[in-house]
């Protein structure tokens, strides 16, 4: 196939020979396909000349180290003495470029050896590979597989998840350590039930990956009563006019979670366009193929904050981080894939080296590389191990191969798996006996039992994975959950939503005063009203001073509010040099045994002063337990939560607060708001729905006069609320309606400012979030 012959001793290559491949000898070679270029770009062929060959617009350091991470894998294996000891592996690695007509190249020279050019048909340098690591994309796998399914050769993906590839009636030789789509997809539509997103936009490439995976999401969606807003496949080379169709589909819906079936290549483009038009409202939901793309939130992290996606199982492979970086210039020029990730990484030119990847037209002005470059100095995808999953799937899959061929190798006669119980053959290795055994093999890699099922799929387990902003700004993938395909129906979905940091959106508040949320990096695009509790806590630590009490105990509310503002209350009251006897979390949900123990330790204690970082809420429960078992006589210190809420001093009916001593917002008045408050008109008022049941509670009248027994009187409308105390009527809160009153005041102030602009200005029409927000943080200066 990669030669034809006039004759015996003359073989005439078919195109040109390829020089973009690592080769190591041994006496198995494995073949390797790995997208290390993709996007090709458009060229027209005339064939009045000879084509030139496919250029490619990327480079990927992340499948440069998938690649890196099999190469690996086969040092390591030849280094072992309890694993083939008596046969050495090799590798030939091709790049698939992410194309199909590329794929079947390679893999055709792959499993045939490549010949040098002028040399007999009879003297082949690189000897054939019996079987292929490969490839990433599931469309890519499956024309490979139709290209040498009928000479048998075993094809281990790494990334392909197509649930159609599970068909052993067409890919007979197909295995692979990336689980089905099925449960992937499982997995997603449980994931949207949970969170009650019942009109969701699903779209994808057009690819047998995106049909097959949307056609399964919308079959599983039925049972969880999802619709789906719109479906939208995109072509794989995205045109203006292909990209404006699909933006427009997106923008005519009203769905705001969106499922993208593709990988990161196709997305970039999509997302280039939605922050050109301004669609940043988006929940992304992402499928395994981008869940964990570091490329993706370098550019785009704006848009894709919050993002959640299942990701493949993470492994830990020891030493993989040190011989990644083991690579320097001179190891760099021995490979033209080294060689680009090398001038990519440092826009550096290696002197001497010239081939169509690396020295495009605009690169030829780069410096030479000093030589002293190294890969300890910068990030690169390449070189990072924190999130090892696909790597980690070729690492096993090369391991697969090592452990059948181990199996095939301390065979005994008339034990083995075929005809008569004979073994199978290693000379020459017949690639059709080495899927029986690689069928047949199960291992323990890096502490997991590798196994597979009957159509050669591993037992699928998903990582749920939460795009957030780490302290350095760079993609901090945290995993917020798990799917365990292995566990019941009810329980293969866990959940922990108290770790999800959602998409941002532009958000004032007027009560929140939780110092956690003066986090830029965490809550870029929160704003308020109201003091952040760091203030307060100095405050009542000089409080506490002020008045001579060094030994104290403390109640915090367990949770963000009560954990983080009790924390720094005690950092600064060490340093005035104030003692905690306790400081004891307390929860409105706890149990009784657990508010029992609470009770024990404040009665057994010495101090006679409490700080409480808690809310009237907690307040409900804890009063009642204090009175009932007779903890009376503290002296009490409160934070703004409750120390001027009218609720908490209504819920004292024992007096147990009294005297307590605190800090609150200070008092103000917005003129005409009480009587705003208290002109209501239930069935004018805006919202009226709201307003009625308000009436209907506050006055115990009726309005509705079916089911009426009579034992409600109507409703006139004529009630006056001035004649009626309640928490309603009551103005002492005040200080908080003014909070709320500055709220509405700094987003028009911003409004109108944006509105009002004369020289580069945003969109009127629709302003950008990131715009209004730097406008909040002025107008609130002002109104602060």
């Amino acid at each position: 196939m990669c030669c034809q012959c006039a004759n015996k001793d003359e073989c005439v290559y078919q195109g040109d020979k390829g020089t973009h491949y690592f080769y190591q000898g041994g006496d198995v070679i494995l073949g390797g396909l790995f997208p290390l270029h993709y996007s090709p770009v458009s060229a027209v062929y005339s064939f009045q000349s000879k084509p030139e060959a496919t250029d490619y617009k990327y480079f990927s350091p992340r499948a440069l180290r998938w690649m890196r991470t099999m190469t690996f894998a086969v040092t390591e294996i030849n280094q072992r003495k309890d694993l083939l000891p008596n046969l050495t592996l090799g590798y030939h690695i091709r790049d698939s470029c992410d194309d199909i007509p590329v794929s079947i190249k390679s893999s055709l020279i792959l499993v045939n050896g490549q010949p040098e050019k002028g040399s007999g048909c009879v003297n082949v340098t690189r000897q054939p590979s019996p079987v292929i690591v490969g490839d990433a994309a599931s469309g890519i796998s499956m024309a490979v597989l139709r290209t040498l399914g009928s000479f048998s050769i075993p094809l281990v993906s790494y990334f392909a998840s197509c649930s159609c590839l599970s068909n052993k009636k067409e890919f007979s030789t197909f295995m692979r350590t990336m689980p089905s789509d099925e449960f992937q997809i499982k997995a997603l539509a449980k994931l949207v039930h949970y969170f009650q997103w019942t009109w969701v936009g699903v779209i994808g490439v057009e690819s047998d990956y995106a049909r097959f995976a949307i056609q399964l999401f919308l079959k599983e969606s039925i049972r969880y009563n999802v619709c789906p807003a719109y479906v939208h496949f995109y072509p794989v080379t995205l045109t203006t006019e292909a990209v404006q169709k699909l933006m427009d589909v997106i923008k005519a819906s009203t769905a705001t979670v969106i499922i993208n079936f593709s990988g990161e290549s196709e997305l970039q483009t999509i997302l280039r366009e939605c922050r050109k038009q301004n669609v940043t409202h988006l929940q992304w939901i992402a499928s395994e193929a981008w869940a964990t793309s570091q490329a993706l939130w370098s550019e785009f992290h704006d848009l894709l904050q919050g993002t959640l996606g299942f990701a493949i199982r993470k492994g830990e492979i020891p030493n993989l981080g040190g011989y990644l970086k083991e690579i320097n210039a001179s190891i760099a020029q021995t490979s033209s894939f080294l060689a680009e990730f090398w001038e990519e990484t440092f826009n550096c030119r290696i002197a001497g080296l010239l081939n169509t990847h690396i020295h495009k037209q605009e690169d030829q002005n780069r410096e030479a590389c000093s030589g002293r470059e190294s890969l300890d100095n910068v990030y690169s995808t390449f070189t990072d191990v924190s999130e090892l999953r696909v790597s980690y799937n070729v690492y096993k899959a090369v391991y697969l191969i090592a452990h059948a061929l181990h199996d095939m190798s301390n065979c005994v006669p008339g034990h083995g798996p075929f005809h008569n119980g004979t073994c199978g053959s290693l000379n020459p290795l017949l690639p059709w006996q080495l899927i029986s055994y690689m069928r047949r093999t199960n291992f323990t890699s890096l502490g997991e039992f590798v196994h597979f099922d009957e159509n050669g799929d591993p037992i699928a387990s998903y990582d749920l994975m939460n795009w957030q902003v780490g302290d350095d700004g760079l993609l901090k993938l945290v995993k917020v959950g798990f799917y365990d395909a292995a566990l019941t129906e009810d329980s293969g979905l866990v959940i922990n939503e108290q770790m999800i940091i959602w998409r941002r959106k532009n958000k004032i508040s007027y009560y929140s005063t939780c110092e956690c949320l003066s986090d830029k990096r965490k809550y870029p695009s929160f704003l308020r009203t109201i003091p952040s509790d760091y203030y307060q806590t100095l405050a009542l630590a000089e409080m506490v001073k002020h008045f001579g009490w060094t030994w104290v105990g403390a109640i915090r509310r367990d949770d963000d509010y009560g954990n983080s503002g009790m924390a720094a209350f005690t950092k600064i009251a060490e340093q005035l040099g104030i003692c905690l006897e306790y400081s004891l979390p307390f929860f409105r949900t706890y149990s009784q045994e657990r508010v029992l123990r609470i009770v024990e330790q404040i009665k057994s204690s010495t101090s006679r002063v409490i700080v409480g970082f808690v809310t009237p809420r907690e307040f409900e429960i804890l009063l009642y337990v204090f009175s009932k078992h007779n903890i009376t006589g503290y002296q009490w210190v409160g934070t703004e939560g409750w120390i001027a809420d009218p609720v908490a001093a209504t819920l004292d009916k024992y007096n147990i607060l009294q005297g307590a001593v605190g800090l609150a917002i200070p008092k103000t008045t917005v003129t005409g708001l009480k009587d705003f408050i208290l002109d209501v008109k239930p069935l004018k008022s805006v919202g009226s729905a709201i307003f009625i049941k308000f009436w209907e509670a506050f006055f115990t009248c009726t309005y509705t006069w079916q089911n009426n027994s009579g034992a409600l009187p109507m409703c006139t409308g004529d009630e006056k609320l001035s004649e009626v105390k309640n928490t309603f009527t009551d103005m002492s809160m005040m200080p908080i309606f003014s909070n709320v009153y500055k709220g509405v005041y700094a987003i028009a102030h911003t409004l109108h400012d944006l509105l009002g602009c004369k020289q580069t200005c945003p969109s009127k029409r629709q302003p950008d979030p990131f715009t209004v927000s730097e406008q909040y943080f002025f107008f609130l200066k002002l109104l602060l």
